[in-house]
């Protein structure tokens, strides 16, 4: 609780300083862009695969040997695609990548995703505490390995997170939403203001009775705001706290896989 309430105090430091800078134009970004350090250069590139290459399936470290940079989940359902789509994971603040995919193997398999769950440098994701782009940087080494290792669907990426991670989502998915075609945001914290690129589709859900980070200030303050800026946002609330309800997993992921 105490951590949350810490970020918080941050975020609202940071939502303050950007609203300052107009950061929330929807114009393209300048070279001076401050958000530049959060810009992926990730690309996939189906065509470097050869169709008799076999697929590595199952549950692995994308960084072998360094079990804390990232970790991919492929399933078997994805092999018989000719590019699968991926999703980008990212865990909320002190969470674990190598838990945080575990919850999601099953609907992986269903929909024949292959997910990445990278793991943040500091205990939160570096836009919350500090200056954007350690957490970027490991982020593009861990995609840009999987495409080497798997056919990668370029039009359908997407991003989700659950908390911290949420909010991140948010962060990274509107400054690459020409990469991202969705980003989902489960009880995300705050809006942080970016210089975006694109227009994902956007899902949010949010627990009303949260206590870490309260339904009002958070998700209910912030999606009128981004319908407002012109995203499409499908938003589902449920009668329950910080967390991510199984119903609303799986409805994320079938969401993820219409868009």
């Amino acid at each position: 609780m105490c951590a949350h309430r810490r970020t918080l105090a941050a975020l609202a430091f940071a939502v303050a300083a950007l609203s300052g800078c107009g950061a929330t134009s929807r114009e393209a970004a300048s070279p001076a862009d401050p958000w530049a350090r959060g810009r992926l250069t990730f690309q996939p590139d189906p065509k470097r695969h050869s169709p008799s290459e076999k697929f590595a399936g199952g549950l692995k470290a994308v960084f072998p040997g360094n079990a804390d940079g990232a970790w991919v989940y492929a399933p078997a359902s994805a092999a018989a695609k000719p590019e699968a789509p991926l999703l980008l994971l990212l865990h909320g603040a002190g969470g674990s990548a190598a838990r945080f995919i575990q919850r999601v193997t099953d609907l992986a398999d269903q929909t024949g995703t292959i997910i990445v769950a990278a793991q943040s440098v500091a205990p939160t994701w570096d836009v919350l505490h500090g200056p954007i782009g350690p957490d970027v940087e490991n982020i593009d080494r861990a995609l840009n390995r999987i495409s080497s290792a798997y056919r990668i669907d370029p039009k359908r990426i997407s991003i989700a997170g659950f908390s911290d991670g949420a909010t991140y989502a948010l962060v990274l998915g509107r400054l690459n939403g020409t990469l991202f075609r969705s980003i989902v945001a489960f009880s995300p914290g705050i809006l942080i203001p970016v210089y975006p690129r694109g227009s994902p589709a956007i899902f949010i859900s949010h627990g009303t009775r949260d206590t870490i980070l309260p339904i009002d200030r958070a998700s209910r303050s912030f999606v009128p705001e981004l319908k407002r800026q012109g995203y499409a946002v499908e938003y589902h609330e449920f009668d329950g706290p910080h967390t991510v309800p199984p119903e609303i997993a799986a409805m994320a992921m079938r969401w993820i896989s219409e868009h």
